[in-house]
């Protein structure tokens, strides 16, 4: 089963990188997602590492920043653990 910060990881770094970064950095960074976002970068990267996930305001935010279609943000609902939605830990 898909992990929600596998999904989560594999959506941003599958967007382009932001305005202004050099053609080595071929990914959105965590710092720039959660600055965009509104969110820490630490607690972005915890989301990442499957040790935390986001409330669901957050995670709008989020949504957001990576423009993500509807079908994206299914996919990464779908793959919050049961008896987490809606919950920061």
């Amino acid at each position: 089963m898909t992990t929600f910060g596998s999904t989560l990881r594999a959506l941003r770094q599958s967007r382009p990188p932001a305005l202004g970064q050099t053609q080595e950095r071929r990914h959105r960074s965590v710092c720039a997602l959660a600055q965009q976002a509104g969110v820490g970068h630490a607690h972005l990267s915890r989301m990442e590492h499957g040790t935390a996930f986001p409330r669901i305001a957050s995670l709008a935010r989020i949504a957001d920043a990576l423009g993500l279609s509807d079908a994206e943000i299914a996919l990464l609902v779908r793959s919050v653990p049961h008896g987490h939605e809606g919950q920061e830990s």
